[in-house]
């Protein structure tokens, strides 16, 4: 294993390990976590409403839906809950084409191949710990050379829709009705994780280097550069909404962030920093120089999904470029 392989494993590690205490921390320390704990796993959904706390749907995931849907409704009912959780959402947008890309491509090997296992351990132990720490590393060593397949792309920007439907009706439909609670349980159960299951259908291609390949690879390019936009239009739309909440840089880093801030905003603030910062290490281990910078740079005018989709789009406009006898080397090439 070469050494710029080990230290981004090691990097990658770090990052998940440190995402992961800093959480736990959080929700062990704060005494609403605690208070949502010991209702949600102690007791049943009656008193869970006696006490003042959310409904939940228990056919949804049990006790861990009734704890994470205590989380979302302070998220939702909190002025930057939107903020953290928007960044988390426009960056699942290059996060799902990877994830479900890479498990399907030719030459693929280990945990790459199995998203749907890190995915639902991320609703476990938070994505900002699982992504890093566990499918980093598994890409950095047995991600694949070649194509994924048609299929897969299709799929896998398929899955998007339906998540970002849901994303949307929490933030701004009415937390008091039954379809709220429904679509709480559904985001933060196992269930979506488990959509994954539909990508099944569609293995990786048979040959490295084949003209269905190359096609494989120019709609993978498409749909990252196609990413951009919803991914731009959500950055947006947070910087305006933090423009519209909060009157001072300062008043929304103290939301975000310390004593003033909920516990649940922090959770997601943590969450979303270091999902960003394990993106552009895949970046810097499998992209040029150049574009790496261009993400650095262009993150805060079109945010850091849009600036990673381009950048993950560019390589596989290289890719083809590389089969071709030009391009770049990445430091895993």
């Amino acid at each position: 294993m070469g050494v710029a392989r080990c230290l981004g494993i090691m990097c990658a590690v770090a990052l998940g390990v440190s995402a992961f205490v800093a959480t736990q921390m959080l929700t062990g320390n704060d005494s609403t976590m605690k208070k949502y704990q010991f209702y949600c796993f102690k007791t049943n959904m009656t008193t869970v409403e006696e006490v003042g706390l959310h409904a939940y749907e228990p056919m949804l995931g049990g006790p861990f839906t009734c704890l994470l849907t205590q989380f979302m409704y302070a998220l939702a009912t909190k002025p930057a809950g939107i903020l953290v959780w928007g960044l988390i959402a426009t960056l699942l947008f290059p996060v799902t084409l990877l994830m479900y890309g890479e498990a399907g491509r030719y030459g693929a090997k280990g945990l790459v191949r199995w998203p749907i296992l890190v995915l639902f351990l991320g609703q476990l132990l938070g994505i900002s710990t699982t992504f890093p720490a566990m499918w980093l590393p598994a890409a950095f060593r047995g991600q694949g050379t070649g194509a994924t397949s048609k299929g897969r792309v299709w799929m896998a920007m398929f899955l998007v829709v339906p998540i970002t439907l849901v994303e949307i009706y929490i933030f701004f439909g009415n937390p008091a009705t039954r379809s709220w609670t429904l679509c709480a349980g559904l985001l933060t159960g196992p269930g979506i994780p488990f959509l994954g299951i539909l990508l099944w259908p569609f293995p990786a291609p048979g040959s490295e280097k084949s003209e269905g390949a190359v096609q494989a690879i120019k709609l993978l390019k498409g749909a990252y550069r196609f990413f951009m936009l919803p991914s731009a239009a959500g950055y947006y739309f947070l910087v305006y909404r933090a423009y519209m909440i909060f009157d001072t840089p300062k008043e929304l880093l103290e939301s975000l962030w310390g004593p003033k801030a909920d516990a649940s905003v922090m959770f997601m603030t943590v969450d979303s920093v270091v999902l960003a910062l394990a993106l552009i290490l895949y970046l810097i281990m499998n992209c040029s120089c150049l574009d790496v910078f261009f993400t650095l740079v262009a993150s805060p005018f079109i945010g850091p999904a849009a600036a990673i989709c381009a950048a993950l789009g560019q390589r596989e406009a290289k890719r083809v470029a590389q089969w071709s006898g030009e391009g770049h080397q990445a430091l895993l090439a």
